[in-house]
């Protein structure tokens, strides 16, 4: 790509009865899905490692931004960082 980007930099997930979670890690986005928030956030903790594994090896701790429940209401989560650096150590 030529020149700066011209998008605003927003991502949309839709998820029919899923749950949906979606965390900022510095500059990196992740969204994930799944049919429980176990799952969603299983799958987010997954696509975090693979990214740090494969593509962002200082990758700075992911923070959630936002949860969605399965009938589409937001939820507040309660978990800010995610542990995933913890355990990788």
């Amino acid at each position: 790509m030529t020149g700066p980007s011209n998008d605003c930099g927003a991502q949309f997930m839709a998820a029919k009865g899923d749950w949906i979670v979606a965390s900022l890690c510095g500059d990196h986005k992740l969204v994930a899905t799944g049919i429980s928030l176990i799952a969603a956030e299983q799958e987010a903790l997954n696509r975090e490692i693979s990214l740090q594994l494969f593509y962002v090896p200082d990758l700075p701790p992911c923070k959630r931004v936002v949860t969605v429940d399965h009938s589409g209401a937001i939820v507040p989560s309660n978990q800010q960082y995610s542990t995933a650096r913890a355990a990788r150590r």
